[in-house]
């Protein structure tokens, strides 16, 4: 997690120390990147799938006997050397991060904010739910882990709610030390999952009351997390023309929660704010006015 202490991300000078130092090399390596996610995850978008190849060591000393010369795709071996350094590091530097002393403490602070959000799911839907019901998903996230994030993303108009995204984000952020919140597991514990028959059915039948609940069901998750805790809010590629999604982003800034992309790496939501979420919101007035006037 970068630093949000003003002071000291001035000891971190990502561009004028890193970006500024090794510019071609980082550019080689940012090719092998794109070169690996076409043959590990052909079609979907670029992301590092932890799971697939994970013997750095045993890569990095192939490619250092390899130096000097391109391997069988005509990427360079120390290219592809640095890839594997960079991974070993970056996992090294997670793996450190995770506090096992701040973890007792968060467990406790946590257990006591999240009574709150399962009691209000019992309420909302009536009878008392099973054991894999949405509260528990915030519930266990509580019991897991020194910090929580919940993933926030579009879902309607696309393809199986785009809970495969979710899912994704949820895996690569547990494998970073988080306990994920996601609203895709919290539609599957209440009988929503795109893969069973119906589906379509339920959503198209689902009335006002019944989206207000998921509101307030997802409000009520991020309300869980703490600033205090270095909690989180992850948003996934196309949030910003997802209005439940930007409310979302909009809550958690304001919570003071920190902003992630699905590699728990810190987001420029400023950038967003003057580009595409204007662009977004003044596409969402002009559709607005046009169903007003009928």
């Amino acid at each position: 997690m970068l630093p949000t202490d003003a002071k000291e991300r001035k000891n971190l000078p990502i561009y004028s120390g890193f970006m500024r130092y090794f510019p071609d090399a980082i550019a080689a390596v940012a090719a092998v990147s794109k070169a690996g996610n076409d043959q590990h995850n052909p079609g979907e978008p670029l992301h590092w799938s932890r799971e697939k190849s994970s013997d750095h060591e045993d890569c990095l000393a192939r490619h250092l006997l390899g130096l000097g010369t391109e391997d069988d795709d005509g990427q360079l071996h120390s290219a592809k050397l640095a890839w594997r350094a960079m991974a070993i590091l970056q996992l090294e530097i997670e793996e450190d991060a995770i506090d096992l002393e701040d973890a007792q403490e968060a467990l406790a602070r946590h257990k006591a904010e999240t009574m709150t959000a399962a009691q209000m799911f019992d309420a909302a839907y009536g009878d008392p739910l099973p054991d894999t019901n949405i509260a528990s998903v915030i519930v266990k996230a509580a019991e897991t882990t020194a910090r929580s994030c919940y993933v926030a993303g579009p879902m309607r108009g696309y393809d199986g709610c785009n809970f495969k995204a979710f899912d994704r984000a949820r895996d690569s952020l547990e494998r970073i030390g988080y306990a994920v919140i996601s609203p895709a597991d919290m539609d599957r514990a209440n009988g929503m999952d795109p893969e069973a028959p119906g589906f379509e059915e339920k959503i198209k039948g689902m009335k006002d009351a019944a989206w207000k609940e998921v509101i307030a069901r997802d409000i009520e998750a991020i309300l869980s997390l703490s600033s205090e805790n270095d909690d989180a809010v992850c948003l996934l590629e196309g949030w910003e023309q997802s209005t439940g999604a930007v409310a979302e982003a909009f809550f958690a800034r304001w919570c003071g929660l920190h902003i992630i992309d699905e590699h728990g790496t810190a987001m420029l939501i400023s950038e967003v704010w003057t580009n595409d979420l204007v662009a977004s919101f003044g596409e969402y007035l002009t559709e607005k006015a046009v169903d007003d006037d009928g």
